[in-house]
């Protein structure tokens, strides 16, 4: 499939324009400036895209799961669902439709492998766990599916909030970097770390850091969740103390390519950088920090 590494172009939703206008003024700057070009989705109910968005799987080639997380079944949330089909129709896509619930934040994308909790398993119960891993790797084209446990204090239970793919080739292929949530969930971070590495991967620390014990909404210090195109890393910014923690870090790891962007109050709505955006590859274009 199409790994982050490899996607030279970036969507987000006209809602992001309209409800985080000096969110998008940072956003557009820092992507222009690297030569990132974008453009913004009509027709969504929140902003939110990375979630209901069809995955891409290779340059012509999208899936679209079914969007219709527990989180989002009580009467109060369903007017934010948003209608994929009309979407996707506006903007030329026909996607593959898997009958498969699944978030696209709870796909964490390596090219030939790919990571999600076992949150997968609890929004599919009329799957056996074999039929819906196989058909998971079916529809993604990936050799394989690393399944890590969700972290239970997140109602989304996304893993994209928890871990990240460094690189697909040479000494990083094995390597991710990890939320280090060893302080704000001291039973279950030791869980997620065993099942990483268990799985023959290399973590690397990342930090996690947030006013309060790990919140069911709040994404403050949440720095994991970053948005990457090709070799550019734009990962949060807080405004807190732990932010030049997370520079010194950022910076170590992807040298020019990484940006720092300040995303204010979003985080308190649930989420950051990877969730609002919905990067792709485009054939013709390369980017390179």
């Amino acid at each position: 499939m199409i790994s982050e590494i490899e996607t030279n172009y970036v969507c987000f939703t006209g809602l992001l324009l309209k409800r985080y206008p000096q969110l998008f003024e940072s956003l557009d700057a820092a992507l222009e400036q690297r030569g990132i070009p974008y453009g913004l989705i009509s027709g969504t109910r929140d902003i939110w895209c990375r979630d209901y968005m069809p995955i891409q799987v290779a340059e012509d080639s999208f899936v679209q799961f079914k969007y219709d997380p527990k989180y989002l079944r009580y009467k109060k949330y369903r007017h934010t669902i948003t209608n994929v089909d009309a979407v996707c129709e506006a903007i030329g896509i026909k996607p593959i439709k898997s009958k498969i619930r699944l978030d696209g934040g709870n796909v964490v994308t390596s090219g030939s492998r790919v990571i999600m909790t076992d949150r997968a398993f609890s929004e599919n119960p009329r799957y056996s766990r074999k039929r819906l891993l196989g058909e998971l790797k079916e529809l993604l084209r990936v050799e394989r599916i690393i399944i890590i446990p969700q972290c239970p204090g997140d109602m989304t239970g996304h893993a994209d909030g928890l871990v990240r793919f460094a690189d697909e080739a040479g000494s990083d292929k094995d390597t991710v970097y990890v939320s280090d949530l060893s302080s704000a969930c001291l039973k279950y971070f030791p869980k997620l770390y065993s099942a990483l590495t268990q799985a023959g991967l290399t973590p690397i620390l990342i930090p996690y850091s947030s006013p309060k014990k790990y919140d069911r909404v709040d994404a403050t210090g949440t720095y994991i969740n970053y948005l990457r195109v090709g070799k550019f890393v734009f990962y949060p910014m807080f405004g807190s103390k732990a932010d030049a923690s997370a520079e010194k870090i950022f910076s170590k790891l992807f040298g020019s390519g990484a940006v720092p962007v300040r995303v204010g109050r979003l985080a308190k709505e649930g989420g950051v950088l990877n969730c609002i955006s919905w990067n792709l590859f485009r054939k013709g274009r390369k980017n390179e920090p």
